[in-house]
């Protein structure tokens, strides 16, 4: 913990680009940090002699407020998603702000969590207004869908989202304790996990949540939940 190269203070989100840089939301720094992967490049076969990589600081990006999470694009560079300004910074030649705090399209509120498609649309969790909002290039605000409430469909305060590579969105339902997904025009699919009866560690309830708040989709399809409050 601290304010200097490589310390951090509630860092909230991490994505990479292609060339092995790693980009770290520095949350209460206000700040970016940007680090370069280095080390051995062996092959797999030969593990047992290859040096673990190194992982150097490179520089810094400042912001004026928190930072609650951010995704590297493709061909489009690093978007900054901020819950306390209500806007989405892309990091280019000049640097683009969109939205602002509101409830109308392309508007935000409080929002938590952000991802990417593989074709570069931006599916940003707008925790506060209880939707997920999917925005194209130049910040274009494409549709949204989900309102308040706990039927399929419906969102109390989602803090996390994923898509995997064919295209399917995953919504942490925070307060509703339920992971739900959708296809890529936001029609429901399913859903899964409910609420659970009790908090103890020596008693894991599969299945249950209790406040899940981010999660991840691997390339096999498989679906990772930060479970917070059953730690």
């Amino acid at each position: 913990e601290g304010e200097g190269r490589g310390q951090f203070d509630d860092p909230k989100g991490m994505t990479a680009d292609r060339e092995g840089n790693i980009y770290i939301a520095d949350s209460e720094n206000h700040r970016v940090q940007m680090f370069h992967v280095t080390g051995s490049q062996k092959p797999p076969m030969t593990i047992q002699s290859q040096s673990p990589p190194i992982i150097e600081f490179d520089s810094l990006l400042k912001a004026e407020k928190p930072i609650s999470d951010l995704v590297f694009v493709p061909d489009q560079g690093l978007y900054i998603l901020s819950s306390d300004q209500a806007h989405l910074l892309r990091i280019s030649e000049p640097n683009q702000v969109y939205g602002r705090k509101g409830e109308k399209p392309g508007e935000f509120n409080a929002p938590m969590a952000l991802a990417t498609s593989p074709d570069g649309v931006l599916a940003i969790a707008d925790t506060g207004n209880d939707r997920v909002q999917l925005i194209g290039s130049e910040g274009l605000a494409l549709y949204q869908f989900g309102k308040h409430g706990e039927k399929t469909g419906q969102f109390d305060e989602p803090a996390g989202i994923a898509i995997s590579k064919k295209n399917l969105i995953y919504v942490a339902d925070t307060e509703n304790h339920r992971i739900q997904l959708f296809n890529e025009d936001g029609i429901f699919l399913t859903s899964f996990g409910k609420e659970s009866d009790t908090i103890t560690p020596q008693t894991p309830e599969h299945g249950k949540f209790n406040t899940p708040t981010s999660l991840a989709v691997d390339s096999q399809h498989q679906v990772y939940v930060l479970d917070a409050e059953n730690h």
